[in-house]
């Protein structure tokens, strides 16, 4: 894993801070103002109390196609897929818990290993009709990826022991949007 976070290819942990969070606190932090401000360290306890309060739990999320399918059927089924498109990766993709998103009606994938993390998100809003202005987080290993990652690349440093690699995918209720999945209007 350090190896890949070391490159940049994924971000913060999904447990340590959303991107509204990290944003806020870059800010902060160049504005120059001081860190050890009363008002400030109030500031910030506040925001990171609310997030942990909303985060996705990727941590304790069980895998159904771990659940569904034995251990040595998936080996045996990462490697065929390996061997017959070694120019692909097998990609298993699950909604968080709780998450304010819709399911996707598919959830195992076949990605080119040069497909990025940012056109992976685009494929998945198209299948559940995601409206733009809709948040959408994919999480690797309880991981932010950059979406400029490649998905052979966090392959390759994220694949599970079956040969799988698996994706969590979250929405955040951050832009006014109700409880409950996205409806899109017909």
């Amino acid at each position: 894993m350090r190896s890949l976070k070391g490159r940049g290819l994924l971000g913060p942990k999904a447990s340590d801070c959303s991107l509204s969070l990290l944003t806020f606190l870059g800010w902060f932090m160049a504005s120059g103002l001081k860190k050890t401000s009363q008002l400030n360290t109030t500031i910030l306890h506040t925001l990171k109390a609310s997030y942990l309060s909303h985060r996705p739990d990727t941590e304790n999320m069980k895998l159904k196609f771990k659940e569904e399918h034995y251990l040595e059927n998936r080996c045996m089924r990462s490697t065929e897929i390996r061997n017959k498109y070694p120019d692909r990766v097998p990609v298993t993709l699950e909604k968080v818990p709780r998450s304010n998103i819709m399911d996707v009606d598919r959830r195992e994938y076949l990605l080119p290993t040069d497909l990025t993390v940012a056109q992976f998100m685009y494929i998945i809003r198209k299948r559940i009709s995601l409206p733009s202005e809709a948040p959408m987080f994919l999480f690797v290993d309880q991981v932010l990826p950059t979406t400029s990652a490649t998905m052979g690349a966090l392959y390759e440093e994220s694949k599970d022991e079956d040969g799988f690699l698996y994706v969590a995918y979250s929405g955040e209720n951050t832009f006014g949007f109700q409880k409950g999945p996205i409806q899109t209007q017909p």
